[in-house]
């Protein structure tokens, strides 16, 4: 896991560090991303993506990186 960045939750006091995606973190991606969905509170405000547009980035034709606190993935961009 390449760590591009580490630093701590002001408000809760827990380590975090921020790294970039890989297809390994799929699974997770999905997960985050369905959290988002299930809080908003008028879904069609966003468009998720899709496995296929997941597995697309992290093939190399762009790049995510992630937030993970105790190896869980909390937020990704």
């Amino acid at each position: 896991m390449n760590i591009l960045y580490e630093g701590t939750l002001k408000q809760i006091g827990q380590p975090f560090k921020v790294t970039s995606l890989s297809s390994e973190h799929t699974e997770q991606l999905l997960s985050v991303q369905d959290d988002v969905i299930e809080a908003l509170e008028n879904k069609e405000n966003l468009q998720p993506l899709t496995l296929e547009e997941f597995q697309n980035i992290l093939s190399g034709n762009g790049l995510m990186i992630g937030a993970f606190v105790d190896e869980r993935l909390i937020v990704m961009i």
